[in-house]
């Protein structure tokens, strides 16, 4: 829990983590006790002049944002590492620049939605690594589509 203000509003955010085994995302629910008006809700991955690549897109009428990045040492050889959001139906993904570069970041590709009181923000945010599963930016953007169409046709199961 952290206590802010918002506005005029004295507000509680509360943030809840899961994940399942195996999955490169995690779910992210993000609910405000105390907001008295709607607001915008913001998350995403920062960007860096170092980046590699970087993209905005849309899959099963939800929002994602997707970034590349070298490892630390890219004289290494050590892979690329991806780092990625699928947002809620009804956010919107854009790029944000920052107005001076600080630490090698120069921006945010976010996903951004209104979110009236007692609503719940959720999104799912993860990474990957190109030495691992995902080989490439293209095969990660692809298995941020995938999770956006899981997100849109979970499984049901019924019991008799």
């Amino acid at each position: 829990h952290k206590e802010r203000e918002v506005g005029a509003d004295k507000v509680t955010e509360t943030r809840t983590i899961t994940q399942d085994k195996g999955t490169h995302l995690a779910q992210i629910a993000v609910a405000w006790e105390g907001l008295t008006a709607p607001r915008k809700a913001v998350a995403g991955v920062v960007t860096h002049t170092s980046g590699l690549q970087a993209a905005a897109s849309k899959a099963e009428g939800r929002a994602i944002v997707a970034v590349a990045d070298a490892m630390a040492r890219p004289e290494a050889q050590e892979g690329e590492v991806y780092i990625g959001c699928v947002f809620e139906k009804g956010a919107k993904a854009s790029r944000m620049e920052m107005k001076e570069v600080k630490a090698d970041a120069n921006g945010h590709y976010v996903g951004v939605a209104t979110v009236k009181p007692g609503q719940t923000f959720t999104y799912h945010a993860g990474h990957a690594w190109s030495k691992y599963d995902v080989p490439s930016f293209s095969a990660w953007q692809q298995t941020l589509a995938r999770y956006a169409a899981e997100l849109s046709a979970p499984l049901t199961a019924t019991v008799k």
